[in-house]
């Protein structure tokens, strides 16, 4: 099992460090919650907190103010085992 942090994260300027965003709806699939879970707050990074116990999809509904339209993001979180390109690479440096 593993405790999880998700949270918006912005490269360079834009709607995040602007302050444009208004709120974040997280989906992550049934085992976790039916319904979409919305976060509003900024100063955390619209952070959400959730323990698996294996890989997830994970997506945002982000919304941006003033616009009718949403962005999403989709992002596939896998923690039970290396891909085995980086795996191999371990083994080889270890000897």
């Amino acid at each position: 099992m593993a405790d999880i942090v998700i949270w918006l994260q912005q490269h360079g300027k834009g709607p995040l460090s602007d302050g444009q965003i208004e709120k974040v709806e997280y989906q992550l699939g049934n085992k976790f919650f039916k319904e979409p879970k919305v976060k509003i707050n900024a100063a955390d990074a619209f952070r959400l907190e959730v323990s698996a116990y294996g890989p997830m999809l994970s997506v945002a509904r982000i919304y941006i103010k003033n616009d009718p339209t949403s962005l999403i993001l989709k992002r596939y979180i896998n923690f039970e085992e290396p891909p085995k390109k980086a795996f191999h690479l371990a083994a080889i440096c270890s000897g």
